[in-house]
């Protein structure tokens, strides 16, 4: 990867990921890694943890196309790029682009390519994810195929795929508990997939989740509960909704409140160290909750269809924030993405807003 140098960045991809990258030569040193259009853009901290212009680096994607999405993995030291099919070369093919990061001699994080994986889209990729074992990668593509990509990235071959869906889809992850198992979920829908074998081998097979009596909602994450195995997801109006066997059993509200969050509610992280789950959403709020009252409690709950949880805290960080991202560093340091293209950097243990990394349109000015 090349740097190049240019000279301003209007804001990011809003719903990419926000990569956060230790430097092991430097204790307490951190490298974040997000999108600009066809950039892979390098962020180091100083000395003091601040996030300058002038610690930058820009990497232009290899095929000339956009960058669609990102993955890295923390224990491997693995960087998955996601790049689009260069508009003007008709040679040009989607590519992941798979890396080793390393350290070099001048504390500055490199990118050493391993592999290069073709085939899993026709135009540009929407999300990729791996599993829990690291070695399978899925990906699904953006339109006009949305053709979802089992992996063998390793060896660089697709070991099963299908269609994920007719609309886009914002994002793929394998079960934590079975790696047979992966979830989509996207606009309008959730999709829940088995690894199935049958008379001609194995396949992808999907369930479309149902709604039911709650209103058809777009999806940008959901987590997978622990101890029941249900699915906890987020929705457009606010609820969080509790998935089993492909249909919404019950939505999670704020106690006294008749929602989760405020307008979407766009974000979901598991923190299972920590016993809770958390969220944000459009209303610049990160709430934690009780991961025994989301889980266990609802095993044992009848068929009341809204579920009330107090939540342990929560904190409002202002702005008018959209959440869309977290990406979480050391000391309780997070880096947010707000969907209109602005990165923050926030303490969540102190309720401390410490600085705007990068300013989108709608903090320009």
């Amino acid at each position: 990867m090349q740097d190049q140098n240019f000279c301003h960045i209007f804001g990011i991809n809003p719903r990419s990921r926000i990569v956060s990258i230790e430097r092991t030569k430097s204790e307490n040193s951190i490298d974040a890694l997000y999108i600009s259009g066809n950039f892979l853009i390098k962020q180091k901290a100083n000395e003091k943890g601040c996030f300058k212009p002038s610690f930058q680096r820009r990497f232009p994607s290899r095929t000339g196309g956009g960058i669609g999405c990102i993955f890295y993995c923390i224990s491997t030291r693995t960087l998955f790029v996601a790049e689009s099919s260069d508009p003007v070369d008709s040679l040009s093919r989607p590519t992941i682009f798979v890396y080793n990061v390393t350290d070099s001699s001048n504390e500055n994080s490199s990118f050493d390519l391993m592999q290069r994986l073709i085939g899993g889209a026709e135009l540009e990729y929407s999300c990729i994810n791996i599993n829990k074992n690291q070695d399978k990668l899925c990906s699904v593509a953006a339109s006009p195929d949305y053709t979802l990509a089992i992996w063998d990235w390793r060896k660089g071959i697709i070991l099963l795929r299908a269609k994920a869906f007719g609309q886009d889809v914002y994002n793929a992850q394998f079960s934590y508990f079975d790696d047979t198992r992966v979830y989509t979920c996207g606009n309008g829908h959730i999709k829940f997939w088995t690894m199935a074998n049958s008379f001609t081998g194995p396949k992808l097979q999907g369930d479309i989740g149902k709604f039911g009596r709650f209103n058809l909602s777009d999806i940008y994450e959901l987590v997978e509960l622990p101890k029941s195995g249900r699915i906890l997801s987020g929705s457009e109006e606010g609820h969080l909704l509790l998935w089993e066997d492909c249909y919404v059993k019950c939505c999670v509200v704020e106690t006294g409140k008749s929602t989760a969050h405020e307008g979407g509610a766009n974000l979901l992280r598991p923190m299972f160290h920590e016993d809770v789950i958390l969220t944000a959403g459009n209303d610049s709020t990160i709430r934690w909750w009780p991961l025994e009252d989301l889980d266990v409690m609802m095993m044992k709950s009848n068929d009341d269809l809204v579920f009330s949880v107090q939540p342990i805290k929560e904190w409002n960080i202002g702005n008018s924030t959209l959440i869309c991202q977290l990406s979480f560093l050391s000391g309780g340091t997070v880096m947010v993405g707000d969907a209109r293209g602005s990165i923050m950097k926030v303490n969540i243990e102190t309720s401390e807003m410490q600085g705007i990394v990068i300013a989108g349109h709608d903090k320009c000015g």
